[in-house]
């Protein structure tokens, strides 16, 4: 029916957690009974046509049917993911991949902090290969080092990172010019910036 293939397209959108029922309530309205997912982050990545975009995604990491310029300001209340392994978009719906998971899980922590405003993008490049994330921001990348719960055993706590970060702040430091490595809780400066960023 009408109604059942409405409902099919509206799962599709990835906007919704469920889509419990639809029904006619007048002869041209419908009502939708639904849940929404909230949107979470900007994924940026490529169009098949290799058109740059920056994708919502949900909390869970599942793309949303939308889509931006990579350069949009728009948006300002979203963090940006950069340097997923996948580059181009799953379909509405499916879960971009481990390293966006990471970055959100990596977001959720830091996303109150007093600092927050200073960062750009999380980095996920080097998610696959080493299992770590960066911080980015106008002019130094914070090498984090794994997401929140997954450190190694020469890690310091996500809670001290937190406070090196607040200490840097504190001291004008943490926007510097190069690499700032909180993984131990030392915070190595190391000016000048790495390639690729």
């Amino acid at each position: 029916s009408g109604l059942e293939r409405s409902q099919s397209a509206l799962e599709q959108t990835g906007w919704f957690e469920t889509v419990d029922q639809i029904q006619w309530v007048g002869p041209r309205t419908v009502k939708v009974d639904a849940n929404w997912v909230i949107p979470a982050a900007l994924v940026r990545g490529i169009l098949p046509g290799g058109e740059p975009r920056a994708f919502l995604v949900d909390s869970r990491g599942r793309r949303l049917e939308v889509d931006y310029p990579t350069q949009s300001n728009g948006l300002s209340g979203f963090p940006v993911i950069k340097g997923a392994s996948r580059s181009s978009p799953p379909p509405p719906g499916d879960r971009w991949g481990d390293d966006v998971d990471a970055a959100l899980s990596l977001h959720a922590e830091i996303r109150n902090a007093e600092w927050y405003p200073l960062i750009e993008s999380i980095d996920v490049r080097r998610y696959l290969e080493d299992r770590e994330l960066d911080l980015r921001t106008r002019r130094s990348t914070i090498n984090w080092g794994r997401p929140p719960g997954n450190a190694t055993i020469a890690e310091v706590s996500t809670r001290d990172k937190m406070k090196m970060l607040d200490y840097l702040v504190e001291i004008d430091a943490l926007d510097t010019s190069g690499l700032v490595d909180i993984r131990t809780g030392n915070a190595d400066l190391v000016y000048g910036h790495p390639e690729g960023r």
